[in-house]
């Protein structure tokens, strides 16, 4: 009986095709939500998305104490601010700025080193303002918009809070191969960060 080709021979389609689609999108209505879990569910549609709070998640938790100042005094915040910029107009993001946040976050967690105070809230403000910018509601009256982002930025502080618990867990087995996954984890993210930067270059 033949069999298709090994997972690891199709890992670089899949990378392809992941950064094919990954471009982000505002909200849109999702069949069968109302607007607050359309909110809710958004940072979960977008794949740029996706990788940033993984990232940001992981590199959070990778060292312990679970330290979740940053995710509170920084991070949301930030978001907050940058969801409600959103609702007035908001500011042109290139998803190039998604790609490279991403990049750069996935290669912190890749290194395993932890950063600078400065240098490690500086890189979840710009995790904040990005996801932030790239989310505003397309549609809809004041309420709608309202209700809509409120869902987002609840949704982003839980699954960030969510996947850095997690990894904290892991780190507090300190067990040499949970070590090594997490950092794998972060290099795979480096690398689909990548093929997202070199499409939306080529665009």
């Amino acid at each position: 009986m033949r069999h298709g080709a090994p997972f690891p021979g199709r890992l670089p389609k899949l990378l392809l095709v992941f950064a094919v689609s990954a471009n982000a999108h505002a909200h849109t209505a999702m069949e069968g939500s109302n607007h607050f879990t359309g909110g809710i569910l958004h940072p979960l549609m977008t794949p740029a998305h996706m990788l940033i709070l993984l990232a940001l998640g992981v590199a959070l938790g990778q060292h312990v104490p679970l330290r979740v100042a940053v995710l509170l005094r920084v991070f949301a915040p930030f978001a907050a601010i940058a969801l409600a910029l959103t609702a007035t107009g908001g500011i042109p993001l290139h998803p190039a700025a998604l790609a490279i946040i991403a990049l750069v976050a996935g290669a912190v967690v890749a290194i395993g080193r932890p950063l600078a105070p400065l240098a490690h809230g500086a890189l979840f403000a710009a995790g904040a303002v990005a996801i932030g910018l790239d989310s505003g509601v397309e549609t809809g009256g004041a309420a709608t918009v309202i209700t809509t982002l409120l869902g987002t930025w609840i949704s982003l502080l839980l699954f960030l809070y969510a996947i850095a618990y997690y990894a904290s867990l892991a780190a507090e087995r300190k067990r040499k191969w949970l070590d090594i996954a997490l950092r794998v984890a972060g290099s795979w993210i480096a690398a689909i960060s990548l093929l997202m930067l070199a499409f939306a270059l080529r665009k």
